[in-house]
């Protein structure tokens, strides 16, 4: 296979995983893996790794994720530019991530951000400040979220030409941040700027509107609207189960079933149980090495 044939083998994986499309994802990176090991094009190598490891992670089969993972950064220590150093910083957080070793994560953020700035990679730099916002809404440091949340928003007006699914991902975070203050305003503000967002409209970011589903449900969800947040958290069980992404469906179904609970609807609560249930079930299935519920979130990371 020569130059061509494996760039173009390349950008189909990278534009299959964008679109959610994991399995298919994950098929197409065998092809290019064993094209690229026929070819010694490292490259292709480390492209089939790094999308096979994020795909992996989305539909929950975690050991094959870091397996991955693993084959990356060997490869990458040894054969890698710049680029797939900034790019390796980026696929251990799913890692660092899911064992939830949060001054990791921001250790590796750090890199990622001083690196990326020094390449000009304004997106990766963006998104890198947009991990930071989330890590710290994990943790419920708001004003912190908040801030790199605006970090982000500066550095994706650097990045050329301008992506507005890279917009998009940092404001998820910023109105989230807002929520968390209490500012209803300024989050009703951005979420309205969302609303017209063109690229929500596209199946091609199925999960950033499952995520903006999210976002609405957290809006009527903390001003007591329990009724409206739950519709806008069904909206999202139906997009993720589109693409699969079993953690997020756990945070979604759970989040469900306390909704229920607050509004007091014993019938519909069970019924959003035994599907949140089932996901748990399958997410043990998937891994059967981690406790029934602990579960991940995968809300974050692009790679």
């Amino acid at each position: 296979m020569n130059e061509i044939e494996l760039q173009s083998l390349q950008q189909r994986v990278t534009s299959l995983r964008a679109e959610g499309k994991y399995k298919e994802t994950i098929e197409a990176c065998f092809e290019l893996l064993k094209r690229g090991e026929e070819s010694n094009d490292y490259k292709s190598i480390l492209v089939a790794h790094l999308n096979s490891a994020a795909s992996y992670y989305c539909i929950g089969d975690i050991e094959e994720a870091f397996r991955c993972i693993s084959a990356y950064d060997e490869v990458c220590r040894e054969h890698g530019d710049e680029t797939d150093h900034l790019n390796r910083y980026n696929v251990l957080l799913l890692l660092y991530e899911y064992n939830k070793d949060y001054d990791k994560a921001k250790s590796t953020l750090d890199k990622a951000i001083s690196l990326g700035t020094r390449l000009r990679k304004y997106n990766i730099v963006s998104n890198a400040y947009s991990n930071y916002s989330h890590l710290f809404l994990v943790e419920r440091d708001f004003a912190s979220a908040l801030a790199m949340g605006k970090l982000g928003l500066e550095m994706e007006k650097l990045h050329h030409p301008p992506s507005a699914i890279l917009e998009v991902r940092v404001k998820l975070n910023i109105a989230e941040a807002y929520i968390g203050l209490e500012d209803f305003k300024s989050s009703k503000l951005i979420i309205e700027q969302l609303e017209d967002e063109s690229a929500l409209d596209s199946d091609t970011y199925i999960r950033e509107r499952a995520q903006f589903s999210m976002l609405q449900g957290s809006w009527y969800s903390s001003q007591g609207h329990y009724r409206q947040a739950f519709e806008w958290l069904t909206r999202a069980r139906d997009l993720v189960n589109r693409y699969n992404d079993i953690y997020l469906l756990e945070d979604i179904q759970r989040e469900r079933c306390r909704l229920c609970e607050q509004m007091g609807d014993i019938e519909t609560g069970f019924d959003a149980q035994k599907e949140y249930i089932a996901v748990l079930l399958e997410g043990r299935k998937r891994n059967w090495s981690e406790p029934l519920y602990n579960s991940k979130s995968s809300t974050v990371w692009q790679i």
